[in-house]
C-alpha cells in the first residue's frame, strides 16, 4: 500500500505543475483516480498503467517529465 501512496505523491507533482499541457494534467488525474479505487490494487495497477499507455502516444510532454512518467509505470509494475 505504500507503494501505491509514493505513487500517487509522484502523480500529483506532475499534476500540479502548471507547464504541463493540460491533457497530460487530465490523465495524471484520471490515473489517480484510478489508483484510489476500492478494488484490488493490481487491477488498479492495471487501469492507471492503460491511462498511463495514452500518454506514450503524446508528443507535447517534455523530456524530464516523460522520464518521471517511466519511473512511475516501473513502480505501478512492481504492484501484485
Amino acid at each position: 500500500m505504500t507503494e501505491i501512496i509514493h505513487i500517487l505523491q509522484a502523480l500529483q507533482e506532475i499534476a500540479e505543475d502548471q507547464t504541463i499541457p493540460k491533457n497530460v494534467r487530465t490523465t495524471i488525474q484520471t490515473t489517480m483516480h484510478a489508483l484510489q479505487q476500492t478494488t484490488p490494487p493490481r487491477m488498479n495497477a492495471n487501469k492507471a498503467l492503460q491511462h498511463l499507455e495514452t500518454l506514450s502516444e503524446t508528443t507535447n510532454v517534455e523530456p524530464f517529465t516523460r522520464s518521471q512518467l517511466y519511473n512511475i509505470v516501473s513502480m505501478l509494475e512492481t504492484i501484485q
